[in-house]
């Protein structure tokens, strides 16, 4: 592309609500996937940087899938390759996602809120923003408490109350001395574009913004994760947060009706729960232990001493794996089959000084159709369908058999 083309205007800095506009085409490139690069001489696209991401929408009716700076502050808009073709000389219309845009501009705005109130309030500075497609991210240089993020996030919400102006000015090299910054501009930039929050905050930004606190609406932290250096912080802001604090609400709405208490009454009444809760599974498992016991017993009183070869319907794998391992410590070698309604399983348990159990689970594996392995003292295999099941089974009775041991098949 020929470096002399002139910078791209960018629209966006002067209006970021605006979506409809029209541009002449500069500069056309072939990009990958069949796509176009299109160069325009203004554009109300965002490109993607600075934490934000870059818009989308269309460009005479085709689907824009990126948007990037160029050489020299131009923007390149890449394009589907459909008709109607474009040509360098053309006027065209571009249309931004509206959608997009007011999302971006609420979770970018809220980022400046919560990082000014953060470095004013507990000097912690932030070193990097990222606007994901669900949540946003904030990483600080140092760590501060979750009382004192809380504290963070009520000031910004009352700084959203009080709908202070958000405005962009241009400032020259002379201003910026005089500016107090956040942030220091750009190295080398002898004219920048400053985001100031009436009162609170003033940052050199190229991004957009909403044009007053009041349309973020909402900014909620929804949770922090500590950091080799400083903290991270994830929060969202605007339509996003007013959907979430909804859906909050209402789940809250529903646990109070089932639970048929008050809301201040939830957590007392949900603390009495888990421990009902933590009682019956522990009483669960007692029962269970004792039911394995009485079918370990059964098992090996079938065997009359000797290896146990079985079928066990209405069985769960692990309960085949625990019955198994109790054979063993008998001294039996077992072989247990289930069905259930994800297909069968086989588990295998030696006592020792026996054909180790993970190389019997290997010949019987292409019986069985399935797939898994195990040691010397148990194996686990999974997959096959009942009748391969029983293939395998009896291959097991005919490796006892062989060895001269004796087999119980009682299901």
């Amino acid at each position: 592309m020929d470096r002399q083309i002139a910078a791209s205007k960018r629209l966006f800095w002067d209006d970021a609500e605006q979506l409809v506009f029209r541009g002449q085409v500069v500069a056309l490139a072939a990009a990958s996937n069949g796509e176009v690069d299109v160069e325009l001489d203004r554009t109300a696209f965002y490109p993607e940087g600075g934490g934000q991401p870059d818009d989308r929408g269309t460009i005479e009716g085709r689907a824009v899938t990126r948007v990037i700076e160029g050489d020299g502050e131009r923007i390149v808009h890449r394009v589907a390759a459909e008709a109607p073709e474009i040509r360098v000389g053309d006027e065209v219309e571009g249309r931004v996602d509206g959608v997009r845009r007011a999302d971006h501009r609420q979770q970018h705005s809220g980022q400046h809120l919560l990082s000014a109130i953060l470095v004013n309030r507990f000097s912690s500075e932030t070193i990097s923003f990222h606007l994901g497609p669900e949540t946003c991210t904030l990483d600080l240089d140092v760590e501060i408490s979750e009382d004192d993020l809380s504290a963070a996030e009520r000031a910004v919400n009352r700084a959203i109350a009080g709908n202070l102006p958000v405005t962009p000015r241009f400032l020259d090299e002379s201003d910026l001395a005089k500016e107090p910054l956040r942030k220091a501009p750009p190295a080398g930039v002898s004219r920048v574009r400053v985001l100031e929050i009436e009162g609170i905050d003033r940052t050199p930004c190229g991004g957009t913004h909403v044009s007053r606190t009041g349309e973020l609406q909402l900014l909620l932290v929804l949770g922090r994760e500590r950091r080799k250096k400083g903290l991270r912080v994830e929060f969202i802001a605007g339509s996003r947060a007013v959907s979430l604090a909804s859906e909050r609400v209402k789940g809250a709405q529903r646990i109070t009706r089932e639970l048929g208490c008050l809301p201040s009454d939830v957590p007392g009444r949900v603390s009495r729960l888990l421990e009902e809760l933590g009682s019956a599974r522990r009483e669960m498992q007692l029962w269970r232990r004792r039911f394995l016991e009485v079918e370990i017993e059964r098992l090996a009183a079938g065997a009359g001493g000797g290896d146990v070869v079985v079928r066990l319907d209405e069985r769960t794998l692990d309960d085949a794996a625990d019955l198994a391992r109790g054979l063993a410590k008998r001294g039996s070698f077992a072989a247990l089959g289930v069905v259930t309604e994800e297909g069968a399983g086989l588990v295998l348990a030696t006592p020792g000084n026996r054909t180790p159990a993970g190389i019997l689970a290997k010949q019987l594996a292409p019986v069985f159709g399935a797939r898994g392995g195990g040691d010397a003292k148990f194996a686990r295999l999974a997959g096959g369908s009942k009748d391969q099941l029983d293939a395998a089974l009896d291959a097991a009775r005919r490796e006892f058999a062989r060895s001269g041991t004796a087999v119980s098949s009682t299901i």
